[in-house]
This record gives C-alpha cells, structure tokens and sequence, in this order.
C-alpha cells in the first residue's frame, strides 16, 4: 500500500498497483515451490505448475492495464508548478547522485 497512497505520483496511485504487487509476488512465490516440489515430489509439481503460470497471465493483464493506465494520464502538475518558477524554460541538468 506504501506506493498506492503517494498521491502526488500518480503512475502509483491506483488500485493496479497493489494488484500488480500482489500477483508478482505470488507468481514468483509459485516458480518457486514449482521447482522446489520438481525435485522433492513431482506430483504437486503439476498442479503448482499451472497455478504459477496461471498467475503469472494475471500478472501480465494488469501490468499491460497499468502500463496503458500509465500512458493515457494527463498529469496534474508540471515542472513549473512543482517548484514554483514561472518561466517557460526550465530543464534539468543534473541527474543527482
């Protein structure tokens, strides 16, 4: 939830975000115990083989969602007002360390 609720980054603030989270991280859980059971007892192999790859769909639907999400937003603020300089040129030349 920690990167949902940073409202000011509004690529973050959406309810994909804790979606794509969630199912990366099941998904990667799941090629794990896919692996692990491979080798210890592969009848569970099967079934957690599907449910990994299952996940990992999911997981690509609502990233491609958040991904088309992310550029369609028309965003609320530009350089110019989020530091306050009223001009019309303003780049940035360092990229901080």
């Amino acid at each position: 939830m920690t990167y949902a609720v940073i409202k000011f980054l509004q690529e973050w603030a959406s309810p994909l975000t804790v979606v794509n989270y969630t199912l990366l991280g099941l998904c990667s859980s799941f090629v794990l115990v896919t692996a692990y059971s491979s080798f210890f007892d592969p009848t569970v192999a099967a079934w957690s083989g599907l449910v990994a790859l299952a996940l990992t769909l999911a997981a690509l639907i609502t990233c491609s969602l958040s991904l088309i999400r992310n550029a369609r937003i028309r965003h609320k603020s530009t350089l110019q007002s989020a530091i306050s300089v009223h001009h019309h040129t303003i780049t940035q030349k360092s990229q901080g360390l």
